[in-house]
């Protein structure tokens, strides 16, 4: 849900606020589809995704 709110926040221009919403997910100790989902788009709006973990 939080991550959907971040695509429509992010399309509507203001990203900061999706920023905001996406780094909790991204950076969720679960990890999973949703995190890397939250990281893509962080990276695409400029929200510097971090790197914790390693891509193989």
């Amino acid at each position: 849900m939080t991550a959907c709110c971040a695509t429509c926040t992010a399309a509507r221009g203001q990203n900061g606020d999706a920023v905001a919403l996406l780094k909790p997910v991204a950076n969720s100790p679960h990890g999973g589809k949703t995190a890397m989902q939250a990281k893509a788009l962080l990276q695409k709006i400029g929200g510097e995704a971090s790197s914790s973990e390693a891509s193989p």
